[in-house]
């Protein structure tokens, strides 16, 4: 999207090897041409080489503020992350010990069951006696 239309502005700014070769025997005065044509000539070049350089400075203004951009959000998500993975982390925490507590309960539970049995049983046996 954006990053390749800056590449194709900053390309059609940028003056290729046969552009530079054409414009060469321009800049050249030929013998017997008129000073102030080629003055003129010199001029229109100049002034023309100075919007391409305006123009590429804009498009390389344009692509560093938006390599900005791209920075900060790449840190906004970069921290939006690590904070995800420590919530992360802590719920796993928590359920970790959640779960711990699950089967220190249940084994609490089968070791009460085992004495309410056992006492059941003597509790039985002692009323069968006193019968």
């Amino acid at each position: 999207g954006d990053r390749e239309a800056t590449r194709q502005s900053a390309s059609s700014l940028t003056p290729t090897a046969t552009e530079l070769d054409a414009s060469a025997p321009m800049l050249a005065r030929h013998p017997g041409q008129d000073g102030e044509l080629w003055a003129a000539k010199l001029q229109e070049e100049s002034a023309a080489l100075r919007k391409q350089v305006e123009e590429a400075e804009q498009v390389a203004a344009e692509a560093m503020h938006r390599l900005r951009e791209v920075q900060v959000d790449r840190e906004m998500w970069r921290q939006r992350c690590e904070h995800t993975q420590a919530q992360l982390d802590q719920s796993w925490s928590v359920y970790d010990k959640a779960q711990m507590n699950w089967e220190e309960a249940e084994e609490r539970i089968v070791v009460l069951r085992r004495c309410w049995d056992r006492d059941r049983r003597r509790l039985q046996e002692a009323e069968r006696l006193l019968k």
